[in-house]
């Protein structure tokens, strides 16, 4: 015997200027630039969603997925943006470099969007402050190519700038002069994705 399913029809999705807006709202940008840069689409392809009136489901979808937020109050404008008590920060712990070791220096509250907008998970991100400046550091890029690198040599942390050369090759940057150093004889810790700096 088999036992039909009740109907399931579609909900009152809305699209176009009323969900764009909630997008806005939710990832804490003004204009359709700045959601584009967030979301990774388009500035065009949001106009196209107001001019249509498209609902944008796999960004419905992927902002759920990654911040929590409601898809209903997303898709349809009902609810409130968080059904559960979710709070979209994470605190995490600050660490001061102080004679090329680390030492605890408090905690920081940081929104979750904006660790999405630098690739950074509160996992694998160490927060450093370094005479003042908070450096957010992406423990898992630990590949030297060009940027600002925390680094270990004999056990001494430092953060330093750091370009890849050939042959095995890093040229790292101390107080204005740079040394060319083999790879092999340096540990790079992390890779500064995210900074803070004090005024």
């Amino acid at each position: 015997m088999t036992i039909l399913q009740s109907h399931i029809g579609p909900f009152d999705y809305q699209g176009g200027t009323a969900i764009v807006e909630r997008l806005k709202e939710i990832t804490k940008t003004n204009t359709y630039g700045q959601l584009s840069d967030v979301i990774g689409v388009p500035k065009s392809s949001i106009s196209t969603w107001v001019d249509r009136d498209v609902t944008p489901f796999e960004i419905v979808v992927r902002l759920h997925m990654a911040l929590g937020v409601s898809i209903r109050w997303l898709a349809t404008g009902e609810g409130e943006p968080y059904e559960v008590s979710i709070d979209p920060t994470e605190s995490m712990a600050i660490e001061r470099l102080i004679n090329g070791s680390l030492e605890e220096a408090g905690r920081i509250t940081i929104d979750v969007v904006t660790l999405n907008n630098y690739h950074l998970k509160q996992t694998t991100t160490k927060v450093i402050d370094e005479d003042g400046d908070l450096n957010f550091i992406n423990t898992e890029q630990t590949h030297a190519t060009s940027g600002r690198y925390l680094i270990s040599i004999d056990g001494s942390l430092s953060i330093n700038p750091v370009q890849r050369l050939p042959g095995k090759k890093l040229a790292v940057g101390f107080s204005g002069s740079t040394i060319d150093i083999s790879e092999e004889d340096i540990e790079v810790l992390g890779r500064v994705a995210m900074e803070m700096k004090k005024n």
